[in-house]
């Protein structure tokens, strides 16, 4: 399915779309596990469509929010999630530089 078609439609049949599609890759499963599956690429595709109907889902709910002000917090959050991940990553560093200069000093 073009990503241009799936914009294309409005919020309420997005989410009908996404359960067709979470209907059809069942019916695709099952007939993988009876051998009636006749094309293996189909389960991929089918999972793939989902993932773009749930991205633009995504997508309308980020606008949404964005306009009327709710966003900032959430990109506020993410930025202090990232100084945490970026303080760890430091910590780590360290703690690997000291076991090094530590185990040097034990060698002599």
């Amino acid at each position: 399915m073009k990503v241009e078609k799936i914009r294309e439609l409005s919020p309420d049949e997005l989410r009908g779309k996404e359960r067709e599609l979470q209907e059809q890759l069942f019916r695709l499963r099952f007939q993988k596990s009876i051998g009636q599956l006749d094309d293996a690429g189909k389960i991929r595709d089918t999972r793939r469509d989902i993932a773009r109907v749930k991205t633009i889902i995504r997508q309308h709910r980020l606008r949404f929010q964005k306009s009327i002000g709710q966003l900032d917090d959430a990109g506020k959050i993410r930025d202090t999630r990232r100084d945490i991940a970026r303080v760890k990553t430091i910590i780590r560093q360290h703690d690997i530089e000291r076991a090094r200069t530590q185990g040097a000093e034990a060698k002599r």
